[in-house]
């Protein structure tokens, strides 16, 4: 239940026969605002090549193969004055990643899968977590898809963090296993140093 390593980046699903190759561009950790994240055991970590101007982010990937892409973990920081801290504040964000999942191919449904209010992030001065669950496909291929958004903020930034993974229907193990991942990159967030 994967899918193509070249297509999803590239923002198309249609086959191809080039594969990318990101062995040049890997880093062991994500440097976001104030923050270090680590991949979890079996994924590798790629800066964002042009990130939007006062975001850090990264991309953590999983592959099952020389073509085949098993999960995403997006991870993205801004920093802003604290009037920007707002309800209005976090749909723009979480709207502007919705934004950059959707170009790199992914079509999100309307309708959450499940929404949660209050997420408790580990970490000192973390706050106001919010997460989401939507329905996804990616456009070209069969396998069903799911989005998970977490928003949270600390004093100076607001983050949000992405996961990317065939759905739970389609595929419970690798589901269960992307999901596990996510939530280890999130309880391991260290302060930068």
């Amino acid at each position: 239940m994967a899918l193509s390593l070249l297509a999803v980046c590239s923002g198309t699903a249609s086959a191809q026969e080039e594969v990318v190759d990101f062995s040049r561009r890997t880093t062991p950790t994500c440097e976001i605002a104030g923050l270090t994240a680590r991949p979890a055991a079996g994924w590798f970590n790629v800066p964002f090549e042009e990130p939007p101007s006062g975001h850090l982010a990264c991309q953590m990937m999983r592959t099952g193969g020389q073509d085949e892409l098993l999960g995403i973990i997006r991870v993205r920081s801004v920093t802003a004055p604290e009037a920007e801290f707002t309800d209005d504040g976090y749909v723009r964000f979480l709207a502007n990643e919705v934004v950059a999942v959707a170009q790199m191919g992914y079509a999100l449904a309307d309708e959450p899968l499940w929404t949660r209010d209050n997420v408790p992030v580990s970490g000192a001065g973390f706050r106001e977590g919010r997460a989401v669950g939507l329905a996804a496909r990616v456009e070209g291929n069969d396998v069903a898809q799911e989005a998970h958004f977490l928003t949270f903020r600390s004093d100076g930034a607001k983050y949000v963090f992405t996961l990317l993974t065939p759905a739970r229907a389609d595929d419970e193990a690798l589901w269960q296993r992307n999901t596990a991942d996510f939530g280890v990159v999130i309880r391991t967030l260290q302060p930068r140093k």
